[in-house]
């Protein structure tokens, strides 16, 4: 199976109070996310993150390691570690799969165009792709085919494509 997901802010303290969420501290924020996770996505799965996966630079690996689903991909998101030229810092591309600015995502007959900010358009939108993305905390004002997969928006727990399929055909 296929899951998406963004903004976890692993460790980020202050995301608490900014995003509203129902956390007495980083710890239990966390731990949550990462449970979560781990009883949605197995060995075996694939999990894409939109970006803003750790708010600690140095503890990339730490929070990684505990995902169980070997086939990670990073999208880059605004606080996720680069170089100045705006590259990924080589310890993010050791703990990934892939690790991309922007992505395209086939799963069964639908296209799912991936980044960490939401697009007013995005290519293929007029063949009817998806465009999923992070970065809003929720605050986003939903578009025909565009669907914020933060964890804010969605129980502090990844999405599956079906999932996604089935709430985007409603709309």
């Amino acid at each position: 199976m296929i899951y998406f997901t963004s903004d976890q802010h692993f460790g980020h303290r202050r995301v608490i109070a900014h995003s509203n969420r129902p956390f007495a501290d980083i710890e239990a924020m966390d731990s949550v996310m990462l449970d979560n996770i781990n009883k949605a996505v197995e060995p075996n799965d694939t999990l894409y993150l939109l970006g803003d996966f750790s708010w600690i630079k140095r503890k990339v690996s730490h929070y990684r390691n505990q995902i169980v689903c070997r086939n990670v991909h990073l999208i880059v998101g605004n606080h996720d570690p680069l170089t100045k030229q705006g590259l990924p810092k080589g310890h993010l591309l050791s703990r990934f799969s892939s690790v991309n600015n922007f992505l395209t995502v086939r799963y069964a007959s639908h296209t799912f165009v991936c980044s960490h900010y939401p697009m007013e358009t995005w290519p293929m939108a007029n063949k009817g792709s998806f465009h999923l993305h992070g970065h809003s905390h929720g605050k986003s004002t939903f578009k025909r085919h565009r669907l914020d997969v933060g964890v804010d928006c969605h129980e502090f727990r990844p999405l599956t494509a079906i999932d996604i399929i089935r709430t985007m055909e409603k709309v």
